[in-house]
């Protein structure tokens, strides 16, 4: 909590309430269901209800539990008055305008300041444990993978293949998927976020898959892609096209570049080969408590890379009629370039 009490200090507020799930696990590794953190200057509460009071209570944690018996807020201002805060920031980005105006009401004697991306920038760069959890939620999805290329043949519905991913991830360890997964057959694989229909996997078509894994508060994600039976001089092209795309973006990863110069070497060379207009999403995101967090490596994006940043790089090309192809690995930002944590296979284009 130390970084985020020097943003405190700097901007001039002694209090800060923590309401996103996802900052407060990664503040105080309190992981029930409702509950806020109060971050002072020199100490802080974790507020929740009776559900999850004695879960907080027992966590090893700097955070002193406190039992809300009306409300957040009230508690809160009781809480101000004992030890005086007077100048208390908000998460922006986790409150509704209606909740903002609430807690000014309800704390009319503290200037209320709504803070944005606070915590997110500090959660930019992992440490190693984290970067080991979202390891072993890669592992979860290559393993898943291995575990259901068997399935893959004529016939089977894509619904019936993002289901068999959704239930071995949890099999296997995962605590959930890390988003709804994304099983898109022949025409459906040019949309590049699909959902599973009932349609049928037929002799030629081009497959993708794009799911992850949630393992103990990280993500993973990965995409792979494959062609039913053997695959057009097409399909291959498109494919190596993507392919190439992907590895100019992978050998550009370094700490001290633009994230934005990760995704220029890959829409470059998707755009040298004709399809600059098949490729309108970014190249690739962060990943971590989140499925979606900061870099974001996309043309306009002016972060730094930096050593322990975690993120995707994942260019794709989606043709109307055809189907499309995407080339997904998470990968971590390194000392000398670029430590790649999506193992399997897409050295080529399976043909199933």
């Amino acid at each position: 909590m130390s970084k985020l009490r020097k943003q405190l200090l700097d901007i001039g507020l002694n209090g800060q309430v923590v309401s996103k799930p996802e900052n407060i696990q990664y503040l105080s590794g309190f992981k029930g269901s409702e509950g806020l953190i109060l971050v002072c200057l020199d100490k802080s509460f974790i507020l929740t209800d009776f559900r999850s009071f004695s879960l907080a209570k027992n966590l090893k944690s700097e955070a002193e539990a406190i039992l809300v018996e009306k409300s957040a807020l009230n508690t809160i201002a009781n809480l101000a008055n004992e030890i005086g805060l007077t100048k208390l920031g908000l998460e922006a980005s986790h409150l509704s305008y209606s909740q903002f105006k609430d807690a000014e009401k309800k704390l009319s004697d503290i200037k209320i300041t709504p803070t944005v991306n606070f915590i997110e920038h500090i959660r930019l760069i992992k440490d190693q444990s984290e970067i080991g959890l979202i390891q072993k939620a890669a592992e979860l999805a290559d393993g898943t993978l291995n575990h259901i290329i068997n399935m893959l043949v004529p016939g089977v519905a894509e619904a019936e293949i993002a289901n068999e991913i959704d239930y071995y991830l949890k099999l296997a360890g995962a605590r959930k998927c890390s988003f709804d997964t994304i099983v898109a057959s022949g025409p459906n694989s040019s949309i590049p976020h699909a959902i599973p229909t009932q349609r049928h996997l037929s002799k030629g078509d081009l497959l993708k898959i794009d799911f992850g894994a949630y393992f103990d508060g990280y993500c993973s994600d990965i995409t792979r892609t494959f062609v039913l039976g053997k695959a057009s001089n097409e399909q291959k092209r498109l494919y190596s096209i993507v392919l190439e795309a992907q590895k100019r973006a992978l050998d550009t990863v370094k700490p001290g570049i633009k994230a934005s110069q990760i995704d220029k070497a890959a829409r470059d060379y998707i755009e040298s080969k004709k399809y600059g207009q098949n490729f309108g999403h970014n190249t690739g995101h962060g990943v971590g408590m989140e499925i979606h967090e900061q870099p974001s490596i996309s043309r306009v994006s002016d972060t730094i890379i930096q050593e322990n940043m975690v993120f995707t790089v994942e260019p794709g090309v989606y043709l109307d009629g055809f189907g499309g192809v995407r080339i997904e690995d998470l990968v971590v930002a390194a000392e000398d370039g670029v430590n790649i944590l999506s193992k399997f296979e897409k050295e080529k284009l399976i043909e199933l």
